[in-house]
C-alpha cells in the first residue's frame, strides 16, 4: 500500500514550488494533473473542477482503481478458463475418436471396431480440418491481444520492468565493486558502489561496503595523521638533543 508520508512533492509547473494539494481524475484532461493551490488559482482544470479532489483522497482513489483492475483480472482469468475447459473437452473426444487402446478394442464388437477403423482411417483428412481451423483462430487471437497491447500503450508504462532491470544491474555493480574491494583497489570500487546505489538506492550490501571503504580511509587518514605527528614530535626531540650537546661547546667559547 502506498504510504501518504512518501508524497509530499513539491509543483514544478513555473516557479510556483508549493506542496501538491490537488489532483485531477478527468478522462479527457491533457493538463498535468498533479497541481498545487497556485495552479488552480490560475484557472487550470476550470471547465471541469468537479473532477479534482485534494491531494489526500489520491490515496483511495488508487486503492478503488486497483480493486478495479483486480476485477478485470478476474474476468480475463474466467475467459480463459472456460478456453481451456473447452479445449481439455476437445482433446478428450479426439483422443476417444482416434486412439483404440488394446483394453478398449478387447470390449469391442465387431460394429463398434468397424466405426473406430473409419474414423481412425479418415484421421489424415480430419487433421487437416482440425489444425487449418485452430491455427487460424489462434491466429486472430493473438493478433487481437497485439491490438489491444499497442493501442492500451500497455509497453510504455512498464515500471515495475524497469526497476527490477535496475535492481538486476545493481546487483551485477555490486559484484564487480566487491571484487575490487577484496583487492585493495577501494578508489574503484567507490565508484562502482556509488553507480549500484544510483541504480538501486536500497541495495544495502553497496552500502555496506562502500561505508566500510569510508570508514576504512578516515581511520587511515587518522592513523596518518598521528604517524606524522608523531614523527615531528621525534624530529624535535632529535632537535633538541642535538642543541642540548652543541650548547657547552658554544659557552665555552664565549
Amino acid at each position: 500500500m502506498i504510504q501518504s508520508q512518501s508524497l509530499n512533492l513539491r509543483c514544478e509547473k513555473d516557479d510556483h514550488k508549493d506542496y501538491i494539494d490537488m489532483f485531477c481524475f478527468n478522462q479527457f484532461c491533457t493538463e498535468s494533473r498533479l497541481n498545487c493551490f497556485k495552479c488552480i488559482q490560475k484557472g487550470i482544470h476550470q471547465a471541469h473542477l468537479n473532477d479534482v479532489q485534494k491531494f489526500n483522497y489520491l490515496l483511495k482513489f488508487i486503492e478503488n482503481k486497483n480493486k478495479e483492475c483486480d476485477d478485470l483480472i478476474d474476468d480475463l482469468n474466467q475467459f480463459v478458463e472456460s478456453v481451456n475447459q473447452s479445449f481439455s473437452q476437445f482433446k478428450t473426444g479426439i483422443k476417444n475418436k482416434y486412439s483404440l487402446s488394446n483394453d478398449r478394442l478387447l470390449n469391442l464388437n465387431q460394429q463398434q471396431i468397424n466405426d473406430v477403423l473409419n474414423s481412425i482411417i479418415k484421421q489424415t483428412d480430419d487433421k487437416q480440418l482440425i489444425t487449418t481451423l485452430i491455427s487460424e483462430q489462434t491466429k486472430k487471437l493473438n493478433h487481437s491481444f497485439n491490438y489491444l497491447y499497442e493501442q492500451l500503450q500497455l509497453s510504455s508504462i512498464n515500471y515495475y520492468q524497469i526497476l527490477e532491470n535496475n535492481r538486476k544491474l545493481s546487483k551485477e555493480l555490486y559484484e564487480r565493486g566487491h571484487k575490487l574491494y577484496k583487492v585493495d583497489k577501494y578508489k574503484e570500487a567507490i565508484e562502482i558502489f556509488d553507480k549500484s546505489i544510483q541504480l538501486d538506492p536500497n541495495n544495502h550490501l553497496s552500502l555496506q561496503f562502500k561505508g566500510k571503504i569510508i570508514n576504512y580511509q578516515q581511520a587511515n587518514a587518522q592513523n596518518n595523521q598521528i604517524n606524522m605527528s608523531m614523527q615531528s614530535l621525534v624530529w624535535i626531540k632529535h632537535q633538541l638533543l642535538i642543541l642540548n650537546m652543541l650548547i657547552p661547546y658554544v659557552l665555552r667559547e664565549n
